[in-house]
């Protein structure tokens, strides 16, 4: 069934063009915030506001403008580690791993910073009790970093480690 018909099987008609709207940000030519007139400068704002927040405690406010950021630009790496850095101070540990997550993967694989991001959604998903899905991203970085002498891989080591013996 085309995607212009039906809204995920439940046979409610999706929003006259939602259809292109979708495909285009899903596709990454373009994201909410250029769709509905945020200029950049606007976005930025928010960013500064939100940072702002985060930086003076209010963690909750700053989530919440975090959150609006990477609905208007869902591939904006600093709103989703901006975000995933609110959750993590909230202790929302799930929601923080997959902002992390999320993030790695819009990282070159292999990079010392994805392999940071890897990392630290590891330790968010085992503290959260996803065990399973901390291991998984282990050895995703085990993987991505053999034979080398990293920071990184010592870390994923000593976490896979620490995973295993738990």
């Amino acid at each position: 069934m085309a995607l212009e018909q039906s809204a995920g099987g439940a046979g409610a008609p999706l929003p006259a063009g939602f259809g292109e709207v979708g495909g285009a940000l899903l596709q990454g030519h373009e994201n909410l915030a250029a769709r509905r007139g945020i200029t950049p400068a606007q976005m930025e704002g928010l960013f500064n506001v939100s940072y702002e927040r985060y930086l003076v405690g209010d963690y909750e406010a700053a989530a919440r403008g975090f959150e609006l950021l990477c609905l208007y630009d869902h591939e904006n790496l600093k709103y989703l580690q901006g975000y995933g850095y609110c959750l993590q101070a909230l202790r929302n540990y799930p929601k923080a791993a997959i902002c992390w997550h999320f993030s790695a993967m819009l990282m070159q694989r292999g990079s010392s910073e994805w392999a940071e991001a890897c990392l630290n959604a590891a330790r968010l998903f085992a503290g959260s009790g996803a065990r399973q899905q901390a291991r998984t991203v282990v050895q995703s970085v085990l993987e991505a970093l053999p034979d080398t002498d990293s920071a990184a891989r010592t870390q994923a080591l000593a976490l896979g480690q620490a995973l295993s013996d738990a």
